[in-house]
């Protein structure tokens, strides 16, 4: 599975990923949404993707990962300093944990998507 990174992967890599019968994933991590990790933001991502493949090859990847921070933001040199990423790990507000993902999927269907679609793409 692929995450969309603006920058990171070209339209051509996309449908690549689609052509053989892959998924991209849409990751909710703020460092792979932009500079405005916001819910608006990620549907963007959602959008390009579908304009590029079609929902059958969007796939969604939260990573949430609070339960794990310690272990990824470690010094490992020292294996004692955390490293500071400040606010690069908060989630866009309202997608701050699983308990949230009724959130995307509202904003799925507020932006046009049907049913069907939504129910592939989550």
């Amino acid at each position: 599975m692929a995450v969309f990174v603006p920058g990171i992967l070209t339209d051509e890599q996309v449908r690549a990923v689609a052509d053989s019968g892959g998924y991209v994933g849409v990751c909710f991590f703020p460092a792979f949404i932009g500079p405005e990790p916001t819910l608006p933001r990620l549907l963007d991502h959602v959008d390009h993707f579908a304009d590029i493949v079609g929902c059958d090859h969007i796939a969604v990847g939260p990573d949430y990962v609070d339960y794990v921070l310690d272990l990824m933001v470690a010094d490992m040199t020292t294996g004692e300093a955390l490293v500071d990423y400040g606010d690069s790990w908060r989630f866009p507000e309202g997608l701050r944990s699983v308990e949230t993902l009724p959130v995307f999927t509202a904003g799925l269907l507020e932006r046009g998507y049907g049913e069907e679609d939504v129910a592939k793409i989550v």
